[in-house]
């Protein structure tokens, strides 16, 4: 794994809490690791994946500024967040079916298509 490899994980797993505490923060370091994981897909030669994370920069740009000064129509940012504490069962509802992690998914039809 590359040093770029790594900050891009790193980058990603240090976007994680602010999104989760709904702090601004999140956008910057979100760019980044869009910022390196471009430059590590032109590197393999994954252009299609590349061109994929150009459209992520868009979008975290889009985001980030909306976040910051929001439409015409929003005046404060409002979460709905959880009404309460959510169930293990709420949160991880892909522990129930790990037939849709395989692609006999619709063979066996485990999962609705």
């Amino acid at each position: 794994m590359s040093g770029l490899e790594i900050a891009a994980v790193v980058f990603g797993l240090a976007c994680v809490y602010p999104t989760i505490r709904q702090s601004v923060l999140c956008w910057p370091a979100g760019l980044i690791q869009v910022l390196l994981y471009i430059a590590i897909f032109y590197e393999v030669k994954l252009y299609s994946d590349m061109l994929l994370q150009v459209v992520y920069v868009g979008l975290q740009i889009y985001g980030w500024y909306y976040w910051i000064h929001g439409g015409k129509s929003m005046t404060n940012f409002l979460s709905a967040g959880f009404p309460e504490k959510p169930s293990a069962f709420e949160s991880f509802p892909f522990v129930l079916q790990p037939c849709c992690w395989d692609s006999s998914c619709t063979k066996n039809g485990c999962c609705a298509a």
